[in-house]
């Protein structure tokens, strides 16, 4: 690390820990901060700092970053406030950074999503980023709704298109949609040039239709191999997941609550598409977050209702399932439990896990220039751990952040 000079310009905070580097874990190491950027870091002679905060013992993390999620504690994208309670909610499990996640809705619920995003960007205190939001449909295939509700699916429309990609400029980060559709790849490649992700999901696409979906632009796949046909239910269906693992330019979204995806098949993915291409999220819903109820207190699930109605339980061991039918409709983990789930269950590396979790995540936002890595220049994004992988500090843009412990589930219902 290089030497700073003694005219060097005076530090906010100096942050003492073991740094988690792109390639390695940094021990006894310090980090600055600077107008809410990283400035420098190292083990050598840190610069003088106005404020010292010590947290050697723990481990300093890039803040962890998610792409996909329905919900968070009591926030949910329904509503402008929603999504601030969302925000809210995010650094209290260490993450930075989240992109609210919208399926099962009118284009009118839509365009008005966008405008929701944008109020609630502005009106967010102390929270964690708002990096932009993902419209998971509506053009999906009906067939692979799974917890989808069917009526809200159709197929690309160029009128509704454009009108989303204009009301969605500037928000609209990725949309995810079945390939396979009447008019998909005309879709494809107008998002690739509006600067949106464009998300496989939902799909029974065969590899020819997978292909010509990644040479228009595809370059990522929702909650891998979730909602894509499984060839011992539907065998009459292609095996979509496994043509998603042959396409390099690919990058591969897994639930990590280890109930949409198991570790068996979780390393399948990390052996067959790398490391590189996979990225962590939770496909959250509202009520994710909370503290559980003690069994003593209540013999019932919480229950919630999704954004177009539908009710569903919260179990953070089985996940979310729709209350009628017991279709699992998302996961009730966040970002931390998914970290704390690479590393003692996949036994992957910090380093390893943090690539997953924070740098891929901003790789796919195309903010990899400023999030996703501890490197100066970078925003001063942080999650601080223990040892045991409990949170202890949160950071956006180098202000600590977090708030109050969440409610417990059961204290509030819908």
């Amino acid at each position: 690390m290089r030497t700073r000079e003694k005219s060097a310009p005076q530090v906010e905070l100096l942050i003492l820990g073991d740094l988690v580097l792109p390639s390695r874990a940094l021990r006894d190491a310090w980090l600055a901060v600077r107008d809410g950027h990283i400035y420098d870091l190292g083990t050598n002679r840190p610069p003088q700092p106005k404020r010292v905060l010590d947290f050697r013992g723990h481990v300093v993390l890039p803040g962890f970053i998610d792409v996909h999620l329905h919900g968070l504690e009591y926030g949910d994208p329904a509503s402008a406030e929603g999504i601030v309670r969302m925000l809210e909610a995010a650094p209290r499990h260490g993450v930075t950074g989240i992109v609210p996640t919208l399926a099962s809705a009118t284009h009118e619920q839509y365009l008005r999503f966008f405008d929701d995003a944008r109020l609630a960007a502005a009106g967010s205190i102390g929270g964690a980023r708002l990096l932009g939001v993902h419209a998971e449909g509506p053009y999906i295939n009906p067939r692979m709704a799974r917890g989808m509700d069917p009526a809200y699916l159709r197929s690309p429309n160029p009128d509704e298109d454009s009108q989303l990609l204009e009301h969605g400029s500037g928000v609209l980060k990725i949309m995810t949609l079945s390939p396979e559709l009447p008019g998909a790849a005309r879709l494809v490649r107008a998002l690739t040039s509006s600067g949106v992700t464009d998300s496989i999901g939902h799909s029974a696409a065969t590899r020819p239709q997978v292909r010509a979906a990644v040479e228009a632009g595809a370059s990522q796949v929702c909650h891998w191999p979730n909602a894509l046909p499984k060839p011992d239910r539907e065998p009459d269906l292609p095996d979509t997941a496994a043509f998603c693992l042959e396409f390099p330019e690919l990058a591969l979204e897994l639930i990590l609550d280890l109930v949409h995806v198991p570790v068996e098949r979780i390393r399948l993915a990390l052996e067959k598409a790398g490391i590189e291409r996979v990225l962590a999220v939770t496909d959250a819903m509202r009520g994710a977050g909370l503290r559980p109820a003690r069994p003593a207190e209540t013999g019932r699930l919480p229950v919630f209702k999704m954004t177009d109605g539908r009710a569903y339980s919260v179990d953070p061991k089985r996940g979310c399932r729709l209350v009628d039918t017991g279709v699992l409709v998302g996961s009730a983990i966040t970002l931390l439990e998914a970290f704390r789930n690479l590393v003692t269950a996949l036994d992957l590396s910090l380093p390893q896990a943090a690539q997953i979790c924070s740098t891929n995540p901003a790789r796919q936002l195309r903010l990899d220039d400023r999030l996703g890595k501890l490197v100066p220049g970078y925003f001063a994004d942080l999650t601080v751990l223990d040892r045991d992988l409990n949170l202890v500090a949160t950071f956006v843009g180098g202000q600590q952040t977090g708030g109050p412990e969440p409610e417990q589930a059961h204290d509030r219902r819908v």
